[in-house]
């Protein structure tokens, strides 16, 4: 199921990079093996993991787009 995952996450980089879009990667295959209840489904930690990271994901976004808004002007 990952591999499928990895495959998908990639082709999505990529077809957001065509048309410069903003992509954020949901695939989380690197977390550690412990954080994972079964195939899809993590557990408390697991879940923190993943708001860190979307939360730093969205930072990252929303500051690109406040530059580029201003830099507009």
């Amino acid at each position: 199921m990952l591999k499928n995952n990895d495959f998908n996450s990639r082709l999505i980089k990529l077809i957001a990079g065509e048309e410069n879009c903003n992509m954020m990667d949901l695939s989380y295959s690197d977390l550690p093996q412990e954080v994972w209840l079964d195939d899809c489904h993590v557990n408390e930690k697991g879940n923190d993991e993943i708001g860190e990271r979307t939360a730093n994901a969205l930072n990252i976004i929303i500051k690109n787009r406040l530059l580029t808004t201003k830099a507009k002007k």
